[in-house]
């Protein structure tokens, strides 16, 4: 069965939130029993206020976790997350060139004046595409 790129990235988001949830849950486990240990107290009663403060930092590790994963995937961030940028094996050209600018700069050689613009990856994707043949 061919999985389709929206169910690969529906599966990483959905590993990417499990995973984060983990270690961020593991540090804040941690710290609360640092603080514990430190403090040479008795445990006491819980109170109505440690549960809203356990909710609070319950929902900031679910709330962090999804940033972590959906942030990258989405259109405005495709400048500062390059996801996999990947070409053939005998294209050597753009080793190296994880930037639009540095993508611009070799298209702007290859395909003579261009204008010079902020590029999607898409269309990024297809100059690319355009400059090797597939014989």
């Amino acid at each position: 069965a061919v999985v389709s790129t929206q169910s690969r990235s529906r599966i990483g988001v959905g590993s990417t939130i499990g995973s984060q949830i983990s270690i961020l849950s593991m540090t804040a486990l941690s710290i609360i029993r640092y603080r514990s240990v430190n403090s040479f107290t008795a445990p006491r009663d819980v109170s109505c206020r440690f549960w809203v403060k356990m909710s609070l930092i319950c929902a900031v590790i679910f709330l962090a976790s999804v940033a972590i994963a959906v942030l990258p995937l989405l259109p405005v961030m495709e400048d500062f997350f390059v996801n996999g940028l990947v070409y053939d094996q005998h294209i050597r050209l753009f080793v190296g060139s994880k930037s639009k600018s540095a993508h611009f700069s070799i298209f702007q050689e290859y395909f003579g004046r261009m204008k010079k613009k902020v590029l999607k990856w898409s269309v990024i994707n297809e100059l690319v595409d355009a400059m090797f043949s597939r014989d």
